[in-house]
């Protein structure tokens, strides 16, 4: 499993799976693709949002197909190998459009398709076939304001009250952002209602007096003389490294490339896990 998962035990990473000597997922959040073998099968299947994505090629002439949850990756390896043709129209639509992919399923390659998140690939190790496998999320709507939608925001709420005990007992590394924005106080409010003590957590506001942080810092030292905390009020481990030109090209290319055209530009590498609420 790349990536990881989330459950209400914690945040989870392979390591988990290989622990316990199972390979069921908790549940279907988090971070990741997930590969298991099952006596003569391979079953691969996404995180519910599908958020590195998975690509399939099939070359309908030849019995092959191929898959990855690179697009590039998969490019350069079928290069030399397999049939592949430029999908222009697409490929024009990318070219203009302002941040990503217009398709849910094509790419820049015509027999190169997304796979949804919905779906889990089977593979049959003797017949060298394949098989598609649809997973029913069951998802509906449910008014906030209702019975059950207040009762869903509770559950929610002791969710990652839970989660976030269960890293502070695990971690010190642990950060959470805080600034004049919705997002970063509907965060602390659930911290709040943790029974944690802030203080073991690194509180971080941008210090400086670049574009609105200067307003931020005003608003999250209120809110921090209101809740009896402190900013910005210790270091985490900074046991890393720095990562090359090439290593941060390749981390947005290899993910991103073909579907997303924002850069992630992952400047350093942490030999213990950091956890940013952000």
């Amino acid at each position: 499993m790349y990536g990881f998962s989330i459950s209400k035990r914690g945040i989870h990473t392979d390591n988990y799976f290989k622990q316990l000597g199972y390979y069921e997922l908790p549940e279907s959040q988090g971070v990741f693709i997930m590969i298991r073998k099952i006596g003569f099968e391979i079953k691969i299947n996404q995180d519910f949002h599908g958020n590195y994505g998975l690509y399939i090629y099939k070359n309908t002439n030849k019995n092959f197909f191929a898959f990855s949850n690179s697009f590039l990756l998969l490019v350069e390896y079928l290069l030399d190998k397999q049939k592949i043709s430029l999908n222009k129209d697409f490929t024009d639509n990318f070219v203009i459009s302002d941040l990503c992919t217009p398709s849910v399923y094509e790419t820049m390659i015509k027999e190169i398709t997304k796979i949804p998140s919905n779906e889990a690939i089977m593979i049959n190790i003797k017949r060298k076939t394949y098989k598609i496998d649809y997973i029913n999320y069951q998802e509906n709507t449910i008014l906030l304001e209702s019975k059950k939608g207040l009762k869903n925001i509770d559950r929610w709420v002791d969710k990652w009250g839970y989660i976030l005990r269960s890293l502070i007992r695990k971690s010190n590394n642990i950060s959470s952002d805080l600034s004049g924005g919705f997002d970063t106080r509907m965060v602390l409010a659930i911290l709040l209602s943790s029974s944690i003590n802030i203080n073991d957590i690194l509180i971080n506001t941008s210090d400086d007096k670049n574009h609105c942080h200067e307003e931020n810092m005003k608003i999250a030292k209120n809110i921090a003389t209101k809740f009896g905390f402190k900013l910005n009020n210790k270091k985490l481990d900074n046991n890393g490294m720095e990562w090359s030109t090439e290593d941060i090209l390749s981390c947005t290319l290899y993910s991103k490339l073909g579907f997303h055209k924002e850069f992630y530009f992952k400047k350093e590498f942490f030999y213990n896990p950091r956890f940013a609420l952000t």
